[in-house]
C-alpha cells in the first residue's frame, strides 16, 4: 500500500516526479531492469524520499497498474459500451492508445494485470456477476471473463 496519507503541494509533486520517471523507465526499460537505485537517481530524489511514498517497484508498479485498471473499468461502465461488441470495440481503442511505457508494464511476466483487471471488472454494479444465478447473469459473467482474458493475452503474446 501506498505509504504517504498527508496531501500537500510537495507530497503531490514528488509523487507525480517518481510516477513520471517510472513511466519514462518503462518506456526504455523491460520492468525487471528498473530499481529503486536507478529510479530514484533518474528523478534526483534520494532513495529514502522513494520509501517515504512506495515499499518497492512492485508496489509502484501495483498502483499504476491499479489506476489503469480503474479507467478500464470506466470505459467497460460507460453507458454507451453496454453492448458486447461496443464494448469490445471500446476497450482496443483504449488499449491501442495507451502509450508505450503502459504496454510494457502490462506485458511484464512478473504482472498482476490480469487479476487487478478482473478485480476491478467485478466491481461493477452487479452483485451478480460474482456469483451468477440466472442465464443473463452468466452471459454477463462470461462477457467479463472474455474481456479480460482476451485483452491481457494481448499484452501476454
Amino acid at each position: 500500500m501506498q505509504k504517504t496519507t498527508t496531501v500537500d503541494l510537495r507530497t503531490i509533486k514528488t509523487k507525480r516526479l517518481i510516477l513520471d520517471t517510472f513511466q519514462q523507465m518503462l518506456a526504455e526499460m523491460d520492468l525487471s531492469a528498473i530499481t529503486i537505485k536507478n529510479l530514484s537517481e533518474r528523478a534526483g530524489i534520494n532513495r529514502k524520499t522513494f520509501y517515504s511514498h512506495y515499499d518497492s517497484i512492485g508496489e509502484l508498479r501495483d498502483a499504476v497498474i491499479h489506476d489503469l485498471a480503474v479507467n478500464i473499468k470506466d470505459v467497460l461502465t460507460t453507458e454507451e459500451h453496454r453492448d458486447f461488441i461496443d464494448t469490445i470495440c471500446a476497450l482496443y481503442e483504449y488499449f491501442c492508445a495507451l502509450p508505450v511505457w503502459s504496454r510494457n508494464l502490462l506485458s511484464a511476466s512478473d504482472s498482476e494485470f490480469s487479476k487487478v483487471l478482473t478485480a476491478q471488472m467485478y466491481l461493477d454494479s452487479r452483485p451478480s456477476v460474482k456469483n451468477p444465478k440466472t442465464t443473463e447473469d452468466v452471459i454477463h459473467h462470461l462477457k467479463y471473463r472474455y474481456i479480460v482474458s482476451s485483452f491481457t493475452a494481448l499484452y501476454k503474446a
